[in-house]
């Protein structure tokens, strides 16, 4: 299965290509309820494998995520996407999101289910019960608030199908799987920035207020995408890595004991 990029910005203009061994899916969807802005659209368009978006609150990254794989279903019969996050009340936010968009699925408790048979289910943060499954897409929301262990029980579903890794939250603390490919910028990966700046619908005078609200490090955690050492970390990443010259070439001493 692909993705294809390019969503339209009429969600009413989507259609699945009719096959001989599935149904027609009518699809009665309103026009957008927003207007991506151009780092949104670009969200959409991306055709990318592995997608990481590190977002101010607010922004609409889960809002944009549910279009995608709403996207994905409908174009994919027989898709199968999974979503995890830090608990399943979490993960099914992003179910709200679709069914706000359309009335195509049929929502069964934590699942979507499409007329072409495509599937969208949200897991709880359960390692052990989440093992053999199978997925064409892999969300996981608020993934700076999940733990590695779920992450590394999760990632093996998209194995068989060689599916898409779709990763977003706002920044956390300085560890943890989120963390570490955000700040190792691998080429391998499309990776989104969008603080506060970058969102027109937060206002100045509201960020004004939240800074003094929250204080300057919650702030900018929540707004501007800064990671911040957590409460077992004595100082932070970057100090660490100051006190490494990496131009000092490593040389080997031999000792000679004698004999």
């Amino acid at each position: 299965m692909s993705y294809d990029a390019q969503i339209p910005r009429k969600i009413s203009s989507l259609s699945t290509e009719r096959k001989s061994h599935t149904p027609e899916v009518s699809l009665e969807i309103e026009e957008l309820p927003f207007q991506p802005d151009p780092l949104q659209q670009q969200v959409l368009d991306s055709p990318a494998k592995q997608l990481l978006l590190c977002c101010s609150r607010q922004w609409g990254k889960t809002a944009i995520i549910a279009l995608k794989a709403l996207h994905f279903a409908i174009n994919n019969p027989k898709a199968r996407i999974l979503i995890a996050s830090a608990s399943l009340r979490q993960a099914s936010v992003l179910l709200d999101h679709i069914v706000d968009y359309t009335t195509v699925p049929t929502r069964r408790g934590d699942k979507l289910l499409f007329p072409n048979g495509s599937r969208i289910t949200a897991l709880p943060q359960a390692p052990k019960t989440t093992r053999g499954l199978t997925a064409h897409v892999l969300i996981i929301d608020e993934a700076a608030f999940v733990d590695d262990d779920l992450f590394e029980s999760l990632t093996p579903v998209l194995a068989s199908t060689n599916g898409y890794l779709w990763v977003l939250s706002t920044a956390g603390d300085q560890r943890g799987f989120f963390y570490q490919i955000y700040s190792n910028q691998s080429p391998d990966w499309h990776i989104v920035k969008a603080t506060a700046d970058d969102c027109p619908r937060i206002t100045k005078e509201y960020l004004a207020r939240e800074r003094v609200l929250r204080g300057e490090q919650r702030y900018r955690r929540e707004y501007f995408c800064e990671f911040q050492h957590g409460r077992i970390q004595f100082t932070s990443r970057e100090v660490v890595e100051a006190c490494f010259d990496m131009s000092v070439k490593e040389e080997r001493i031999h000792i000679d004991y004698g004999t």
